[in-house]
């Protein structure tokens, strides 16, 4: 099981994708379905290592939550820059 601190990364993660910065990401670039889907992947697969995870399944969606935090930042940069 997941421990709090664990919990509560993943969740801010995925929270990033419902913010105002991320609605005008998909707007901008027409990727609303695209990241929808990555917002209900990570929740999935967070879901399935907090229910029966070992230790890699949680190093794994560690991994694919930091890759989410980075494209999120990146998406938001070229977006204001293309302003």
């Amino acid at each position: 099981m997941a421990d709090r601190a664990e919990s509560s990364f993943f969740q801010g993660v995925i929270d990033r994708f419902d913010s105002p910065a991320m609605q005008k990401v998909g707007e901008t670039w027409g990727v609303q379905n695209e990241l929808q889907g990555l917002r209900t992947d990570l929740r999935a697969e967070v879901q399935a290592v907090g229910e029966n995870g070992g230790v890699a399944q949680r190093m794994e969606a560690r991994r694919h939550a930091y890759d989410v935090d980075d494209l999120h930042d990146k998406l938001v940069i070229r977006t204001n820059v293309a302003r």
